[in-house]
């Protein structure tokens, strides 16, 4: 769904808003009617409500008056404001913001709303999902990483009118954020893509994620999925049997979870449907499970089978997960928003499968608690098992790891520059194909970036590439 598309109007009266936040109305007594909501006062088109954020570095009540010069119509803040529309003021915005979002989902009728995360995979699944559901009806769902307490009230009051499906992400980082989310958007089918170690400083062990990630069961309405993608790996790594982790996502629900699992799954890397089978376009196993979740969750839907299957495999990659740069010479999978020991895994396996020369440029995953450099090793210790050559950005522990599995190819750099000059003089050798993956933290995206220009500059290809 185009970003340009009017929100559906979300009429709320002085009345309705003191009621649903427990704010005080500093205006006119009436009604408004409200088209969207945003944080950013460049933003507002007209009609907007306009949320006050006060940052660590940028305090939304001070561009108030610009956001009403731009449209505003309404102002939520946590302090009072002299603007020429009405402000709706009250103890903490972003809560507040999460009650008319909710407010304003209560009273969308005749959509399917589809909830979804999971600890890697959400926002691919979400574009696959996006991608069926559009053969099917009229559909909105979460742009960029608009997934977390501020983001989701945001998704949800962007919702266009006569929408047929609406889908919406959802991230988090601690206990209780999925239930928090899952409240708002209500959704009639839950989806969560996996179960892995992301954001162990929050969630303590592997049994808390799954615990955490499984909220959003208790919220669904109809139809519950999961995808056990990776879970036999962890049980092997981590001594926890992957039924429990199953058990303990699934505990919540209120209706029977339909599991994806390994015997779902092709072991020639083809989605599955009734009608046929086909490769879909990104690349790795974990994208085979990813889109055969989408597709069982089409079944349900009962799309046309023929639709939803080519819909899935045509659906691309967005930027920085596992987006990939064909040159003449060299491939670049870009994989650099965000990173934890599966989907480094994932990735390192994708780059395992290329033809010819490869690398793995890798820096560090954040928040994984006590056990980071334990988790850290374990990266290295996959692309040593592997036998692809390593560089290391900042990343200590993973060359620590390489190393101590026997890797033999490793060069360990503090300084993205110095990095990037020794990547360029391997690409010499001749086709190559180049992983860049770390948490969004390290900014490797910046690697890319640069070695796509260096490679244009010293006319290392021939000018041309293709993004898959």
């Amino acid at each position: 769904m185009s970003q340009s598309v009017r929100p559906a109007s979300f009429i709320i009266s002085s009345d309705d808003a003191k009621q649903i936040t427990g704010g005080v109305w500093h205006g006119p007594i009436g009604e408004i009617c409200l088209f969207g909501a945003t944080l950013d006062s460049r933003s507002v088109r007209e009609g907007s409500l306009f949320a006050c954020i006060a940052g660590n570095r940028v305090d939304g009540h001070e561009f108030a008056e610009i956001a009403v010069g731009n449209g505003a119509a309404l102002v939520l803040a946590s302090k009072q404001l002299q603007v020429s529309v009405p402000v709706l003021q009250v103890d903490d915005v972003a809560i507040a913001l999460g009650q008319l979002a909710q407010e304003f989902r209560r009273r969308y009728l005749g959509a399917t709303w589809i909830g979804i995360t999971g600890s890697n995979g959400k926002t691919t699944v979400k574009e696959m999902q996006r991608a069926a559901c559009a053969q099917a009806g009229l559909v909105h769902a979460t742009t960029g990483n608009l997934n977390n307490h501020l983001g989701v009230p945001l998704s949800i009051l962007s919702t266009p009118k006569k929408c047929e499906y609406v889908i919406i992400e959802m991230g988090a980082n601690n206990p209780g954020e999925i239930d928090y989310l899952a409240s708002i958007t209500q959704p009639d089918i839950g989806i969560i893509t996996s179960i892995g170690p992301a954001h162990l400083e929050g969630f303590g062990s592997l049994t808390g994620v799954a615990e955490a990630k499984g909220e959003l069961f208790h919220h669904c309405k109809k139809a519950c999925f999961l995808s056990a993608s990776g879970m036999k790996e962890l049980e092997r790594a981590n001594k926890i049997e992957a039924e429990k982790l199953i058990q303990l996502t699934c505990q919540k629900s209120q209706h029977p979870v339909m599991v994806i699992r390994e015997e779902n799954v092709s072991e020639d890397n083809l989605l599955i449907s009734a009608v046929g089978a086909c490769p879909p376009a990104m690349p790795g196993r974990h994208n085979v499970f990813n889109g055969q979740l989408v597709l069982t969750v089409c079944d349900y839907l009962q799309f046309d089978p023929a639709g939803s299957l080519q819909a899935v495999a045509d659906a691309q990659p967005v930027a920085g997960r596992l987006r990939t740069y064909h040159f003449a010479e060299h491939v670049i999978f870009d994989d650099t928003y965000n990173a934890n020991p599966a989907s480094m895994a994932a990735g390192l396996r994708v780059l395992a499968q290329q033809i010819g020369a490869r690398l793995a440029v890798l820096g560090a995953m954040g928040e994984l608690g006590d056990r980071s450099e334990a988790l850290h090793k374990s990266v290295g210790a996959e692309a040593a098992c592997l036998g692809i050559p390593l560089i290391t950005i900042d990343a200590p522990a993973i060359a620590a790891g390489y190393r101590e599995a026997g890797g033999r190819d490793c060069e360990a750099f503090t300084n993205k520059d110095a990095a990037l000059e020794h990547i360029t003089d391997r690409l010499e050798v001749g086709p190559t194909a180049v992983l860049v993956k770390a948490s969004r933290s390290a900014r490797l995206e910046d690697i890319v970036s640069d070695l796509r220009k260096e490679l244009e500059k010293n006319r290392t290809i021939s000018g041309t590439f293709e993004v898959c």
